[in-house]
């Protein structure tokens, strides 16, 4: 990457390109400039081997009840602004509390990788406990939506960056008319440093800067709780919302880290997730169970101590 990469990110790049699916071709990829998305940056920064396996060898393994509870709870949000764009009015509560009930149904329905203690506590057991979670979730979100209007829900877009070989493609939550809001439904309470080095946050605001020619106002997440408590087995939830901003420091960085993955990917490099990296556990990594940086001696004896 040449020095003048500085000069594009002090002024609205060009040229700036919206992805319409209509206008998309199962041969684009092979007459047009190569893309990499924004969410598979942050994939290959928490764990080079987990992107190789899923994006490069094509190894996609069933989903832990963790991602099924987070993508439900992602299509109610995304049922309500799509339709609120108009509406400028959101869904009643029970409407989107039976949605978000379904959609863990159906989700679960497709396959889902249990772990050891979900296992012991059945399937059904603990797809009725997930399916309070997101509803409560979803419950909680109903209470505090009214606070975001959005602009644009969920646009497949294309950030043309013209001295890469790649282009970024990414789909924002939800642009407001002032700045970025991106959901995350969780056990725990992000922090304010969560927001404040995320990647995904950096490149919506890069792509809202060249696509407006300014700043958003702010960038930062809606960040839902529900948990049930370990002991007490009591439903907890929380509404936690986070806001920062980006600075052309931080576009710099992005792009410096990203080209940087760029040329490891090209050259075969996957380096896995540091030892002792929350991503890295059974919990977490569909390919935990068979990967070949994990010590399972040492695994099963701690196991066996229990």
């Amino acid at each position: 990457m040449s020095d003048g990469k500085t000069d594009l990110i002090e002024k609205p790049m060009q040229p700036w390109e919206e992805e319409k699916k209509q206008e998309e071709s199962p041969l684009a990829d092979k007459v047009e400039k190569q893309y990499i998305s924004a969410s598979r940056i942050t994939t290959y920064g928490l764990c080079g081997e987990a992107y190789r396996r899923r994006y490069v060898e094509g190894e996609f393994r069933l989903p832990f009840t963790n991602l099924i509870k987070g993508t439900s709870f992602h299509d109610v949000a995304k049922l309500n602004n799509q339709q609120k764009i108009e509406s400028k009015v959101d869904l009643p509560s029970d409407v989107l509390t039976d949605f978000a009930a379904q959609r863990v149904e159906s989700r679960f329905s497709l396959g889902v990788e249990l772990t050891k203690d979900e296992k012991e506590k059945g399937s059904s057991a603990t797809k009725g406990q997930l399916i309070d979670i997101v509803t409560a979730g979803a419950k909680l979100y109903a209470e505090n939506a009214h606070d975001t209007q959005p602009v644009e829900v969920e646009r497949k877009q294309r950030l043309v960056l013209p001295e890469w070989e790649k282009d970024i493609v990414y789909i924002m939550d939800v642009e407001t008319a002032t700045g970025i809001k991106n959901f995350k439904f969780t056990g725990k309470k992000k922090s304010q440093n969560d927001v404040d080095v995320d990647t995904g946050l950096t490149a919506y605001c890069l792509a809202y800067f060249c696509k407006h020619g300014k700043m958003p106002e702010y960038v930062g997440f809606e960040n839902y709780v529900a948990y049930v408590t370990p002991k007490r087995q009591e439903l907890k939830t929380a509404y936690n919302a986070l806001r920062t901003t980006r600075a052309s420091m931080d576009f710099q960085n992005f792009i410096n880290r990203a080209t940087h993955m760029l040329k490891a990917i090209d050259s075969g490099i996957f380096m896995p997730a540091p030892v002792g990296a929350w991503k890295c556990s059974d919990k977490y990594c569909e390919y935990y169970k068979d990967c070949k940086y994990i010590n399972y001696e040492r695994q099963s004896a701690a196991e066996s101590e229990e």
